[in-house]
């Protein structure tokens, strides 16, 4: 078997496993930026399992430095997305996936990749007419298991964001296998494993509940396990179809630089490899976990009465995300009402605040309380007696839009004026 192509071959086949070291973090279902918790607050284990197909195309430079000899080998390659037909005629076995364990701002992750493939070359033909082919079968197994924090959640240019920090390593075994086919005959191999750490960021930004930006980047190898240097990066667009399936799609990138590699190739006593790999990530998601608990019943010395309805005209004021705040739309819905109180033989303003269920209970009951009393200083400003106004707060609850929790409803953020 030729030596500069068994060589060549094994330090390609290396490579790849080097380039797939940064695990693609997992989805969420109806997507939040405080995933990991209740709606109250109060930490949960949330479990995501999402298998994935990434179909890379790769460029490099591999080479290598003889024993006996001064000067370096050194060739370049490069491959194109791979094809459907090129997948059905060269791979015997594929499985990715990963999987996501959130409990409050901790979260647990593992990145499993296993692939089998072979090639078949013709390299030419003896002068009887016999073909010299050589076929190659290649395999690896990579499990990434990493940590994660997360470092912030909010908005960010009005997008609720989350941003995790994340660490871990990579553990790589790779088999190479070169045989020779027609009338070639022989056959050499080499296996050998190794691990890589890897540091990261995950940011995500939550444009809609049912729709998710994702984009990270990493550093991977950080010098050790044969002076292996190398950086990641993905951007993912993910849809939920229901609570507990969604759809994933996007683009990865990652480079590995291996300055000193595992010296098992015949010969050779050190070699260098280059690497980047790109290309499109589909793959799906199924998410598990407990369901956020029911929120507690109010205190019975002090039970919060939902408004009685009123045959009375009813004035609607409306309010942005964890605001209480009053535009200037919202002043003049204020001022008709105080006129009509003028006008009718009105006994009580009933001024109630509520909010969307977004945030924790006890902060929508203050914010709500805080809408109420905005509204009840500007009607008292446009002339409405302060001791015919009855002002009441009540946080999250009697929904105008239903909607589930961790909700962004405009229409629940409110105050509604009643004339008595």
């Amino acid at each position: 078997m030729n030596s500069k192509l068994t060589a060549s071959v094994s330090l390609l086949t290396m490579g790849i496993c080097l380039a797939t070291v940064a695990g693609r973090p997992a989805h969420a279902q109806y997507f939040s930026d405080h995933d990991g918790y209740t709606d109250g607050g109060a930490p949960r284990v949330q479990v995501e399992l999402s298998p994935y197909l990434w179909l890379p195309a790769s460029s490099g430079q591999v080479g290598f430095a003889h024993e006996a000899v001064s000067s370096h080998f050194a060739g370049s390659f490069g491959s194109s997305v791979p094809s459907l037909n090129d997948l059905a005629n060269s791979l015997h076995f594929s499985f990715m996936g990963d999987s996501l364990l959130r409990y409050g701002p901790y979260s647990g992750e593992v990145d499993l990749q296993y692939v089998s493939a072979f090639k078949s070359q013709t390299l030419g033909t003896t002068p009887a007419g016999g073909l010299l082919r050589v076929r190659l079968n290649a395999s690896y197994v990579r499990v990434a298991p990493g940590l994660g924090y997360q470092v912030y959640s909010g908005d960010a240019l009005g997008i609720p964001t989350s941003v995790d920090a994340r660490v871990g390593f990579a553990y790589f075994t790779h088999w190479q296998n070169i045989k020779g086919e027609g009338v070639l005959t022989g056959e050499v191999g080499n296996h050998g494993d190794f691990i890589q750490p890897w540091i990261g960021t995950r940011i995500d930004f939550i444009p809609a509940p049912n729709w998710r930006i994702e984009l990270t980047a990493m550093a991977q190898g950080l010098g050790v396990s044969g002076g292996t240097w190398g950086w990641g990066a993905s951007a993912m667009l993910s849809y939920a179809i229901n609570d507990w399936f969604a759809l994933d799609a996007g683009y990865r990138a990652l480079n590995s630089e291996r300055l000193n590699g595992n010296r098992d190739t015949p010969g050779a006593t050190s070699r260098t490899l280059n690497l980047t790999t790109y290309g499109p990530v589909v793959g799906m998601t199924f998410r598990l976990g407990s369901a956020p608990p029911p929120p507690p019943a109010p205190e019975a010395a002090a039970p919060v009465q939902a408004p009685a309805p009123v045959p009375a005209k009813t004035y609607l004021v409306f309010f942005d995300w964890d605001k209480a705040d009053l535009s200037p739309k919202a002043t003049a819905i204020i001022a008709q009402a105080a006129a009509d109180s003028k006008t009718q033989s009105t006994t009580t303003l009933d001024v109630s605040g509520y909010t969307d269920t977004s945030g924790t209970a006890d902060y929508n009951m203050g914010l709500s309380e805080r809408r109420a009393k905005a509204v009840a200083a500007q009607l008292v400003t446009d002339g409405v007696p302060e001791t015919v106004i009855e002002i009441h707060a009540y946080g999250e609850t009697h929904l105008l839009v239903a909607t589930g929790p961790g909700v962004r409803e405009p229409q629940n953020r409110r105050v509604e004026i009643v004339l008595q």
